[in-house]
This record gives structure tokens, C-alpha cells and sequence, in this order.
């Protein structure tokens, strides 16, 4: 960590100073010397400081691993145009979420194309995100995406480990939905879905859509509802229709996960900083 206060750093004078991570007030003598391996640099604490940002600028970072303290965010962050990568971690080790507030986290995500949100637990997103195109959370309770936020541009999610998460915003983008021991999870409007996979996961409810030119793999789930309508009742339901009209196009996919998965998910969660 550099600390906050700069007298700290005398005690180096006879060697070569760098560290791995900015905090909330670090200070601003010798915080050039941050590591910034492949482009990323790592943050720890809330309110992000004018310094910090002249660190990323001046680091030519297009990653930010930023571990969040719970504190409130008492401006906003602008995440620097540099930075297109954004991953949050959630610091409080309270995995149950007794003690934990809900925040809405104060950050600008304008230019941010690719959110990994990792071990979060209690949080509300309202904001605009003008370029994400990939969304994943990983190990995370209680998020909330709502009406407010903006993604247009949102191409592909990925829930891994996920309870009670819910999207209330339009996803009029979304082309990709893969949910892997997901819990309580819903999603509102979704309009131009092609694929969809849900995996181990319960409780998992999406709008009403049509399968035709789709690929859809659910297994090993249970209570996944369309438009309030259980699966199977709906599956049947859809295809005594496209049967009549003879219309379905691309048959409903239902793979063996372990097969056809293994290699991908191997029961764990990928990792999250490649």
C-alpha cells in the first residue's frame, strides 16, 4: 500500500520504492511508482481521490481492480477515458450480509466496456453505462440493477455463484445470458436474446421469449419461469404452437452439463483476472 502520510517514505531513501496499491488518501510523494502490470492497477477503500486518478492517467492503466470498503462514496468517481476494464470486490469479508448496508455505489461508468463484479453482497447500481458490452458477477448477493441504469449497449452476462439479483432495466442489446448456480435471479425486459443457459440454479425467471433462431440449454434447474409460467408448462406450450405452425427453426438445446460444460466451468468459477 502508499501510504497516506509521505514522512512514511523517508525510510526508504536508500532503496527503490514502488508499491501494488492505492488507498482512499494516499498520499501524493513518489505515487508514480505504482505497479501496473498489464494494465492494471489495484485501489482499495470508497471515495476516490483527485491523486488517484492522476495515477491511472499518468499509467497509461486500462485495468482498474478497485476493492470497495462499504464506506459511502462521498463524490463521484470519474473512471479516466484510459480504462475500459473495471473490476469490484467487495473488501467486508461479511458473506451473510448481517452488518452490510445497501449502497449505490457514486461512479461515473462511462466509458467502462467490460464489469467483473466479484463478492459483493447489498448493492444497487442506477447508473448509465454508455459502452458496457460485458457484465459478469461472480460470488455475489442482493445486487440490484435498476429501472434507472442504462445499458444499451450490454451484449453478455454471466452470473456465477449469484443469489437474489435481479434487472429491472432494459437489456434491448442482450445477445448472450448464462446463469451457473444462480439463485432468485430475474430479469425484466430482454428483447433480442440468443442464447440462454442456466445451470444448477433455482428460482431463475426471465420475460417471455420466443426460441426460434435461439440456443437455449437448461439443466440441472428447478422454478425457472417465462413470463411468470413454469418451464415445462411453457416449453410444452410453445412447442404445440410452433408444432401447428411448423415454424420452429433451431430445436430447443438440452445438454448434459458435465459433458459438454466441463471444460469450461469445472465446477469453479473462471478466473477472474485473465
Amino acid at each position: 500500500y502508499h501510504p497516506e502520510d509521505k514522512n512514511v517514505l523517508s525510510l526508504f531513501k536508500k532503496t527503490t520504492y514502488i508499491y501494488d496499491t492505492c488507498v482512499t488518501n494516499t498520499c501524493e510523494t513518489l505515487s508514480e511508482r505504482v505497479v501496473c502490470k498489464n494494465g492494471l492497477i489495484e485501489i482499495e477503500g470508497s471515495t476516490i481521490s483527485p491523486i488517484i486518478n492522476t495515477i491511472i492517467k499518468n499509467s497509461y492503466s486500462t485495468s482498474v481492480k478497485f476493492k470497495y470498503s462499504n464506506e459511502e462514496m462521498k463524490t463521484t468517481w470519474v473512471v479516466p477515458e484510459s480504462v475500459s476494464h473495471l473490476y469490484l470486490l467487495f473488501k467486508n469479508n461479511d458473506v451473510d450480509g448481517d452488518n452490510v448496508d445497501t449502497r449505490v455505489l457514486n461512479i461515473d461508468f462511462s466509458c467502462i466496456k467490460t464489469l467483473k463484479i466479484i463478492t459483493f453482497i447489498e448493492v444497487n447500481f442506477d447508473n448509465e453505462f454508455l459502452c458496457l458490452e460485458s457484465l459478469s458477477v461472480t460470488n455475489a448477493v442482493a445486487i440490484k440493477f435498476t429501472e434507472k441504469c442504462k445499458m444499451n449497449t450490454l451484449s453478455e452476462i454471466e452470473l456465477w455463484d449469484v443469489d437474489e439479483t435481479s434487472f429491472s432495466c432494459k437489456l434491448d442489446k442482450l445477445k448472450t445470458l448464462f446463469v451457473f448456480k444462480g439463485y432468485q435471479i430475474t430479469f425484466k425486459k430482454i428483447d433480442n436474446l440468443k442464447r440462454l443457459t442456466v445451470i444448477e440454479s433455482d428460482y431463475v425467471s426471465v420475460p417471455e421469449i420466443s426460441f426460434e433462431n435461439k440456443v437455449v440449454h437448461l439443466s440441472q434447474s428447478a422454478a425457472i419461469t417465462f413470463n411468470g409460467i413454469d418451464m415445462v408448462k411453457y416449453l410444452q406450450k410453445y412447442a404445440n404452437k410452433n408444432v401447428q405452425r411448423n415454424s420452429l427453426k433451431v430445436p430447443i438445446l438440452f445438454l448434459n452439463f458435465h459433458s459438454q460444460l466441463k471444460k469450461k466451468a469445472s465446477g469453479k468459477c473462471p478466473n477472474l483476472f485473465q
